[in-house]
């Protein structure tokens, strides 16, 4: 969806992080993606990694992430984080 990507590019833009993935997700019958990013800094050294969840509900885009600063391949507590959000009705 040409939503998805374009609230993707406008994230990556603010945070000024760079794209490691963008996997197609499906959530509740709805479009999702899930991106993989990192931040480095003006050494090109990664500063932190994170993940974001966008969510195209209806006509309103929801995104959940989580950054890790120390990269200490904390990945599955990251996953945890974001799969125990929920959406209520």
């Amino acid at each position: 969806k040409a939503l998805l990507r374009r609230a993707k590019e406008g994230f990556l833009k603010d945070i000024r992080a760079e794209e490691l993935s963008f996997e197609k997700l499906e959530f509740l019958g709805n479009s999702a993606r899930e991106l993989n990013f990192r931040i480095v800094n003006k050494d090109r050294i990664i500063d932190a990694v994170g993940k974001a969840r966008f969510y195209l509900v209806d006509k309103t885009i929801y995104v959940v992430m989580a950054i890790e600063s120390n990269y200490d391949g904390q990945e599955k507590i990251i996953q945890q984080f974001l799969d125990s959000f929920k959406f209520l009705s």
